[in-house]
């Protein structure tokens, strides 16, 4: 009794499924499902024949790997991929979210954000982690870090924390537009990463 009992709510859970699957709006996913379509059709058009066919496969002979013998140094491999250029590009639209957030009276008391200043930043983010932003400058010597809190105040590092910026306002879309780009803030440094990356590798894998 209780095997018949399982056999038949296991088959009113598969109709429950069958349901549920039928009320899916593949509208919502239209470029999946004509993917799936259009490789359905591709597999009904090939002809299998029972004979074996030779074919012969080219030989790969181009060079792979990096074009660069990896660093040795954390820091060194930091500068590989954040260069000068990706590092001029984040303090440009850090130092313009600043002038937009404060107007231009206060803007007037901030000093503008340098590369230097700011890859002593990103440096400092991975040193030694501690509960919060504000403990590397403590005076209790359980939590003062000298290295970072002798080097830059905490004012100016919670300055920076504050208006650090990857991509210009303007050129976001609105939220409720089709499409949206939920990465976009940060879509500039994720596009010039992936193309520093290529640009440091020879020819692509086999």
């Amino acid at each position: 009794h209780d095997s018949r009992a399982d056999t038949h709510d296991s088959g009113a859970d598969t109709d429950d499924r069958d349901d549920d699957m039928e009320d899916v709006d593949c509208t919502e996913a239209e470029s999946d499902c004509s993917k799936l379509l259009g490789q359905r059709d591709s597999l009904d058009k090939i002809q299998w024949k029972s004979t074996l066919t030779s074919f012969k496969v080219k030989n790969f002979r181009d060079t792979v790997g990096p074009r660069h013998a990896l660093p040795d140094s954390l820091l060194d491999m930091f500068r590989l991929f954040f260069t000068t250029a990706l590092l001029e590009y984040i303090v440009l639209q850090t130092n313009q979210y600043a002038l937009e957030c404060m107007g231009g009276e206060k803007y007037t008391n901030w000093s503008p954000l340098t590369v230097k200043e700011l890859g002593a930043y990103f440096g400092f983010m991975g040193i030694v982690h501690l509960p919060s932003l504000c403990d590397y400058w403590k005076e209790d010597s359980i939590f003062h870090y000298s290295p970072i809190a002798d080097k830059t105040t905490r004012d100016r590092f919670l300055d920076i924390h504050r208006y650090l910026h990857f991509n210009s306002n303007s050129s976001l879309a609105d939220p409720a537009t089709p499409g949206y780009n939920k990465m976009g803030k940060v879509q500039p440094i994720i596009d010039k990463l992936k193309q520093c990356t290529e640009e440091k590798k020879m020819g692509q894998e086999c």
